[in-house]
């Protein structure tokens, strides 16, 4: 081979060696700069995992625990040294086997769901035991970024127990508005009896037979009101004493409300007289009742200590509309028939007249 060429061939190995050379040095070049530049890149992400205001774990493929930042060493009370793995985790944070056992299933729905989506799981809330052994209530979030796995933990407890303080204290302020309105009702219930007799008071009458008329009105059906009077009162009262008398007034009270119907309204309109409103009922239906009552009061005898008493009953009834279309024209026509009742001979039942002047 002439000299020439050898030469050329000398000068062309150089130049590629040359090349191969400057081509390794701008590889290496290139390598050490991707390497300091994803260092520092995974310092930065470090650091913003570190510092950022949830809890949050970075977790390889392997499951090899990269990363736990404050949040989650302060959170949960577990530090690097105890969390190496994710197996780490499941026995500490679940030690109930079958808790645990939910608590791995929905781990590994969360992670596949990320990656078959590519972008972050539905968020999970399950309860986590910490170091101390307290339990939370822990909103669970996973995102999946292919190396790694990023998982952020947000403390629901003192947002369940507030919910469950307010909870229970509308369950409170239920129940005291509960009794608050049975005491009501206890008071209004009250205030609308006697005392005595139990039977509905003077007050409920006027209120209820001004309902009873407009209703009667309205609908066109017939309404009764009758007066009741114990005969001679005043006498068994002076021979045997106030609680006598007091027992007279319960049992005929008694009697009054056994034989009454459902819509029958019966009232102790003042000492020993009881009105009763009859709605649907005729005035010789009403006359009948009356006279029911007033024969069986007649038979009965009402025991007090060592004394048997007996007394008997007078009765005055008016009908609406013949006798008054108004309460108070009802109640002075009963009250003038019972009145009548009185003056011939008591034990007896009258109706009113047409006109409540008679």
């Amino acid at each position: 081979m002439p000299a020439t060429a050898t030469t050329l061939i000398i000068v062309l190995l150089l130049a590629a060696c040359g090349i191969a050379a400057g081509l390794v040095f701008g590889l290496r070049r290139r390598l050490v700069a991707e390497a300091r530049a994803r260092k520092i890149a995974e310092e930065r992400l470090a650091s913003v995992l570190e510092y950022t205001p949830v809890a949050m774990s970075v977790v390889r493929k392997d499951g090899t625990v990269e990363h736990i930042n404050h949040n989650f060493r302060k959170l949960f009370g577990y530090g690097p040294e105890e969390l190496r793995t994710v197996e780490d985790w499941w026995p500490r944070a679940y030690p109930d086997p079958e808790y645990r056992a939910q608590a791995i299933a929905i781990g590994q729905q969360m992670v596949s769901a990320s990656r078959e989506t590519c972008s972050e799981s539905e968020p999970k809330e399950m309860r986590v035991t910490c170091r101390d052994g307290t339990v939370k209530e822990i909103e669970f979030h996973y995102v999946d970024l292919n190396r790694i796995g990023l998982w952020t933990m947000i403390d629901n407890t003192d947002h369940h127990r507030t919910e469950e303080a307010a909870r229970l204290a509308n369950d409170h302020l239920l129940s005291q508005l509960s009794e608050i309105g049975r005491l009501q009702e206890a008071l209004r219930e009250q205030a609308m009896r006697d005392p005595l007799t139990t039977l509905f008071n003077r007050r409920y009458l006027d209120e209820t037979l001004e309902r009873e008329i407009a209703r009667a009105m309205r609908e066109g059906y017939p309404l009764t009101v009758m007066m009741l009077d114990i005969d001679h009162f005043k006498k068994l009262n002076d021979t045997y004493g106030h609680l006598a008398g007091d027992e007279m007034l319960k049992v005929t009270g008694q009697m009054f409300a056994s034989h009454a119907r459902l819509d029958d309204v019966i009232c102790r309109f003042g000492g020993e007289e009881f009105a009763i409103v009859l709605p649907r009922m005729s005035l010789e239906t009403a006359r009948l009742r009356a006279e029911s009552w007033r024969q069986a009061f007649a038979e009965t005898t009402v025991t007090f200590g060592t004394f048997s008493l007996q007394a008997t009953l007078s009765a005055g009834i008016s009908a609406f509309p013949e006798h008054g279309k108004t309460r108070d024209e009802l109640l002075e026509a009963a009250d003038l028939a019972l009145y009548r009742a009185k003056r011939n001979g008591r034990n007896r039942v009258e109706l009113a007249s047409t006109k409540i002047s008679d």
